[in-house]
């Protein structure tokens, strides 16, 4: 039986209350170790309750590209997803690859999720929150 190309469930925001912040307050153990975001809004960003259906894998065609003007998913939805398929498979999804979501930090960096696994094997494994550094006008060379 081959895997699936997408994944549909039914995710359940419990009128507001799934946040990043409580999935990882509810599973410590499959986030990649660290806490630069915990005081962020967006951790306490929810997502509306539905169904939805996501490709178990990025797009190719996405791969490498600005996410601008693309429609994407709260943070808090794509983690949801990945806690939840985890929980009922035991299936990693997005093992190496990030997925971009619509949230922002509070510089206006825009948030990534995913890669559990590092596949040069430096890094411990877990699920991971990142934000893409957006070029300001403080970056600069000498």
């Amino acid at each position: 039986m081959g895997r699936a190309t997408s994944i549909t469930l039914f995710c359940n925001s419990n009128n507001g209350k799934v946040t990043l912040n409580s999935l990882k307050k509810e599973n410590p153990n499959l986030f990649y170790p660290q806490d630069w975001y915990d005081k962020e809004p967006f951790m306490n960003k929810s997502f509306k309750s539905g169904e939805y259906t996501v490709p178990n894998n990025i797009l190719n065609i996405s791969r490498g590209k600005s996410p601008y003007k693309q429609k994407l998913y709260p943070a808090s939805l794509i983690t949801y997803i990945f806690i939840t398929y985890y929980k009922t498979t035991g299936i990693i999804l997005w093992q190496n690859d990030y997925i971009w979501c619509n949230d922002f930090d509070s510089n206006e960096d825009q948030i990534y999720v995913g890669r559990y696994y590092d596949p040069l094997g430096i890094s411990k494994d877990g699920f991971s929150i990142h934000r893409h550094l957006t070029i300001k006008e403080n970056y600069g060379w000498l």
